[in-house]
């Protein structure tokens, strides 16, 4: 459903997300107000991040797991200069793996079977 603003060129769609994310902007500023969606947004990341890990170890992962675990996705030190550009292509299966915690010794992994 398209409605026809006070400029006689623009149209919104009142159905698409992405004309109401700028509608809320809008209307946020007009307010003085702040839209902040840091959080929706992390955990949107952290789910595909999770999501990435089962796809490439063919095993299931979980919400905690993921906070706990050690994994860098990124330089453990930010600095500007010359970088080692080999990069580690992941293969299926043989995904980033943790160095086990002494708790978690001895425990059997996950088998990654699909359940039903």
């Amino acid at each position: 459903s398209k409605v026809k603003t006070d400029y006689e060129t623009m149209y919104i769609d009142k159905d698409s997300p992405y004309d109401q994310e700028h509608i809320d902007l809008v209307t946020a500023i007009r307010k003085g107000e702040q839209i902040n969606e840091a959080e929706a947004t992390a955990n949107s990341t952290l789910c595909a991040i999770m999501g990435r890990e089962s796809a490439y170890t063919g095993a299931e992962t979980n919400w905690k797991e993921m906070m706990d675990s050690t994994m860098r996705l990124g330089p453990t030190e930010y600095t500007l200069g010359k970088e080692n550009m080999n990069a580690v292509i992941p293969l299926p299966g043989k995904a980033f793996e943790p160095e086990k915690k002494d708790s978690e010794k001895g425990k059997k992994p996950a088998t990654g079977k699909i359940k039903s």
